[in-house]
């Protein structure tokens, strides 16, 4: 016969002692950061679109940068979406987002089921 012990823990990153929300600062924030991807075409424009629920009281935001390659991209800062659309340069070939997801108690926050990018 097996036997289970069971152990106490605090969970993860500590969590029962120290204060909701992100591990860095405590803000009721999360970020994601996508792979980099790269596409073939000139474009001086794009349209990100997304399938998210957003509880009332929460947020997503969305930024974007954009390179010629992989290593100039990490040194681009990231740009905000206006209606979810973003400008191009027509050199830039690399493409990254950002999710930002923002909780008003921190219990509860967007989930993101999908994004597409024109």
């Amino acid at each position: 016969k097996q036997q289970v012990m069971k152990v106490p823990t605090q969970g993860p990153h500590w969590s029962y002692n120290t204060d909701m929300g992100h591990i860095y600062d405590r803000s009721w924030q999360q970020s994601y950061e996508s792979s980099p991807f790269n596409f073939s075409n000139s474009a001086i424009q794009g349209q990100l679109h997304y399938e998210a629920d957003i509880p009332e009281g929460t947020e997503l935001e969305f930024l974007v940068r954009a390179a010629a390659d992989e290593k100039a991209l990490e040194q681009i800062p990231w740009q905000p979406l206006e209606s979810g659309k973003f400008t191009l340069l027509n050199t830039d070939r690399t493409l990254q987002y950002k999710a930002i997801f923002k909780s008003d108690n921190g219990d509860r926050f967007p989930i993101l089921d999908k994004v597409t990018i024109d």
